[in-house]
């Protein structure tokens, strides 16, 4: 697995429990200090996992590809949890070298169904983009909606998304929006 924005490594972590109860490998990246020292007091004791102090960005040392290269991670990913609260559409768009199964991603549960909006490509903005864009990005990535709960998305590969059995994922069986109106926020207000 890969989890960033992971924060202390258990707080709202879709990865956690894989860590500490089911013997997975993986990599939590947190970009806060003080966040990151909980974080190791979380899981730097597992010879499993590395933990990553390192704002996650679109180039260079900081790009999720670069880091992952940087810790040996593998090219076929199980799990990757996407939770940054505004540039997320921006990143999964970014991976190049790293194939997830399963991707986890937040968008904005404020934004209706019917509305593609993707927030501008700019870190100082905490809008967050709509399901219906990470749905599209999904499509492009090659990846298919199998759930949505409040405001994560779960994605697989398009050739796992028939063990699902699933009779439809389109967005309005798959989710219903907090506010179901034409007005909504981004995570900055």
């Amino acid at each position: 697995f890969v989890e960033f924005g992971a924060w202390d490594g258990k707080f709202l972590s879709n990865c956690y429990h894989l860590a500490a109860n089911r013997g997975w490998s993986g990599c939590f990246i947190e970009g806060n200090r003080d966040k990151y020292v909980e974080l190791l007091q979380t899981h730097g004791t597992n010879p499993k996992v590395t933990c990553v102090n390192s704002f996650v960005t679109l180039d260079g040392a900081g790009r999720l590809d670069a880091i992952l290269e940087s810790v040996g991670a593998p090219k076929e990913i199980g799990l990757l949890s996407i939770d940054i609260d505004g540039m997320d559409y921006f990143v999964w768009e970014s991976i190049e070298r790293f194939s997830p199964t399963v991707v986890v991603i937040e968008f904005n549960p404020t934004i209706a169904n019917d509305v593609v909006f993707v927030q501008a490509k700019d870190f100082a903005v905490n809008q967050g983009s709509s399901l219906l864009a990470m749905i599209t990005l999904g499509w492009e990535k090659g990846y298919e909606l199998i759930c949505a709960t409040r405001w994560n998305a779960f994605f697989v590969k398009k050739a796992d998304y028939p063990a699902f059995n699933l009779s439809s994922n389109f967005i309005g069986r798959m989710y219903t929006p907090m506010m179901d109106g034409r007005i909504f926020h981004g995570f900055d207000s």
